[in-house]
């Protein structure tokens, strides 16, 4: 087993080869307790509604397996104050467990277990189908909800991994599927595909390593697809309105698409900009259409972010009907006004500040220092670099920032859905 150690005087995490991934493993102040966060690829749903198959799946991954039915898996972690997650995204899946130390090798073959050889029956898949499609019901209330859904049908073309389609959509694709597709997409994806697992807490790095590289032995991956180009959405409006029966407020989701990957040179300065415009309390957007005008529920504006071709730029919000055209219009003017001037340097200074003071905090929690590790590989840094998002965050310039600023944002290219009643008051 070889491994590789380097320090940077925070902390130190032992990276291991496995064969068809790594291992990263990390010791931290937390007494007896462990934590393991893994990802692995999927592929690029192809198909329409595969991103909601991908979801079902791994709804059923977490339940049972060959061995353990999912009475005696709840039980087992229950009985041992563990917890075991499986979840879809884009294009692949991501599991996390948590658990007291001594109980680690249990938690790891519990988890290989369903992941490899998961248990799928009829009655599972209906219960777990019934809980996702109450789930979309109970989310098609929110009015945010589904003008964001609906931004990305207006951004992306059905086949991009960002395209989401709408509730009664996924009610009818999650109806649809049968045992047999949950089996073949399982039997056709779930493999040790650029497999990576984190390992922290209070564990010997390496012994954890020994565990997990058992748990994969044997593992096989598999040929799963991979697309980068998807063409360009069907042409249609700049805005779209929804109507809602039975809603008091409007949701509101405007936006753009971005080129820029999240392994983008400029993507830091990205992310304080958007900090500045809406991604955090005292941004301009918060700050001046919530706070000052009053104008607003929900202020934010946020990065849809992709592995792979790019992603969009959105602002979300909620209004009501009466404020509705005001917060529409002072949202804009902000947004225009980002885009024609920049930052000013107090802003600047005191979003980097925040930036960093916000990435450190979370380095105080187990998942935080997971979701360190596994971005850092996923990024191509150097898995033990764990101030790398620091670094590269205070190396942003005001200069840079306004210039990423001057090419990204694009108000005249924002599209906007409004989710709602039938016509303001």
């Amino acid at each position: 087993m070889s491994t590789g150690q380097k320090s940077h005087g925070l902390q130190s995490v032992a990276t291991v080869p496995l064969a068809h991934g790594h291992f990263y493993g990390l010791r931290a102040a937390v007494p007896s307790i462990v934590a393991l966060t893994g990802t692995f690829r999927t592929g690029t749903a192809l198909a329409p509604g595969g991103a909601v198959l991908q979801s079902l799946v791994a709804a059923l991954v977490g339940c049972a397996n060959r061995w353990r039915g999912p009475v005696e898996i709840a039980e087992l972690l229950e009985a041992r104050g563990a917890s075991f997650t499986v979840e879809a995204d884009a294009d692949g899946v991501r599991f996390s467990a948590r658990a007291r130390t001594v109980d680690l090798p249990q938690l790891v073959d519990w988890t290989m277990e369903c992941l490899r050889e998961p248990e799928f029956d009829q009655t599972l898949l209906d219960v777990e189908r019934a809980r996702l499609i109450a789930e979309l019901q109970y989310r098609a209330m929110d009015s945010a909800y589904i003008a964001t859904g609906a931004l990305t049908r207006m951004l992306y073309p059905q086949a991009h991994p960002a395209y989401e389609p709408g509730p009664a959509e996924q009610v009818a694709l999650l109806e649809g599927f049968t045992i047999a597709d949950v089996r073949r997409f399982h039997s056709e994806r779930y493999g040790p595909n650029d497999l990576r697992i984190a390992v922290v807490g209070d564990v010997d790095p390496q012994a954890a390593a020994r565990l997990v590289e058992r748990g994969v032995q044997g593992w096989a991956p598999r040929a799963v697809p991979e697309a980068t180009q998807w063409g360009e959405p069907a042409a249609g409006p700049d805005s779209q309105r929804l109507l809602l029966p039975g809603q008091e407020s409007y949701g509101v989701a405007m936006g753009q698409r971005l080129a820029q990957e999240r392994t983008h040179p400029d993507y830091p300065a990205l992310r304080l900009a958007n900090r500045i415009l809406g991604g955090a309390f005292s941004s301009r957007l918060v700050s001046s259409v919530r706070e000052r005008q009053g104008l607003c529920y929900v202020m934010r504006s946020e990065l849809g972010e992709s592995r792979r071709g790019g992603g969009h730029w959105q602002v979300v919000l909620s209004a009501s009907p009466d404020k509705l055209e005001a917060a529409l219009a002072a949202t804009r003017t902000v947004v225009e006004q980002l885009a024609k001037t920049g930052v000013e340097t107090r802003e600047f200074e005191n979003a980097q500040r925040a930036a960093i003071g916000a990435f450190h905090i979370g380095l105080a929690t187990l998942d935080g220092l997971s979701d360190a590790i596994l971005s850092a590989a996923d990024l191509g840094w150097e898995p033990d670099d764990l101030l790398g998002f620091e670094r590269r965050t205070a190396a942003v310039t005001l200069a840079q920032i306004d210039r990423v600023i001057g090419y990204c944002l694009r108000p005249q290219e924002w599209r906007t859905c409004i989710a709602g009643p039938a016509a303001a008051d």
